[in-house]
């Protein structure tokens, strides 16, 4: 079962393919007060986020994430595409969307072959609620029944990351559950994320079982 652990860290930590790359590569820059009517995850072609990610018994790395407008239909709807180029783990496409209250990422994990999507928030929640999503089309994982709950922890609160300080931000958790012997849903790992409104996910903390594993933050962006 613990097979399954790399695969979700691949849709947030941006595991990919072994290829390094030049960090002067990666550029960014810090525009002014961001945009709040682009909701909670920005989708305009050329928006772009920096992120450092520390993830235990791997390298430091550091990727670029940039919306390139190309729109794809999948399961009926439209997902916007996303080229991460990591220095590490070389180039990885995935896709957000946007609708029906739900910001939610889909990628695949290359070291696995699995898709999976994350629904980072459902912006109708208050406070203490929760939601619940299969986590891939099938809903199963390495051959296991699986699952996210998401719930809404915090709201409109100031969050310093990477000496940036952001207003309007949620704080969301997503719990990996998997049903291993057919007795049950069980947490399996965590996540907290953070989402500012205007700007997108600026922080992601993993657990593996209750203990740190890894934490994921945004250090420039441009989210047109």
């Amino acid at each position: 079962m613990k097979k399954a652990l790399p695969f979700i860290l691949a849709a947030i930590a941006l595991f990919s393919s072994s290829c390094r790359k030049d960090i002067s590569a990666f550029g960014g820059r810090n525009p002014g007060s961001p945009d709040t009517s682009k909701g909670y995850l920005p989708i305009t072609k050329g928006s772009y986020w920096k992120i450092v990610s520390d993830i235990v018994g791997s390298a430091k790395d550091t990727a670029l994430q940039t919306v390139t407008g190309r729109i794809v239909t999948i399961n009926g709807k439209p997902y916007h595409e996303v080229s991460t180029e990591s220095i590490l783990y070389g180039r990885q496409t995935s896709y957000l969307y946007v609708g029906e209250h739900k910001y939610l990422s889909r990628s695949t994990s290359l070291r696995e072959g699995v898709t999976a999507e994350l629904v980072y928030l459902v912006d109708t929640a208050a406070v203490g609620d929760t939601w619940e999503t299969s986590l891939t089309d099938d809903g199963l994982v390495n051959g296991f029944p699986a699952k996210l709950v998401g719930k809404l922890i915090e709201q409109d609160i100031k969050k310093t990351v990477a000496g940036i300080t952001y207003n309007n931000v949620v704080h969301t958790t997503l719990d990996i559950q998997y049903n291993v012997n057919g007795t049950g849903f069980t947490s399996y790992g965590t996540y907290d994320v953070y989402l500012a409104k205007g700007v997108g996910v600026i922080q992601t903390d993993s657990k593996l079982n209750g203990v740190a594993t890894g934490s994921s933050k945004v250090i420039s962006y441009s989210a047109w």
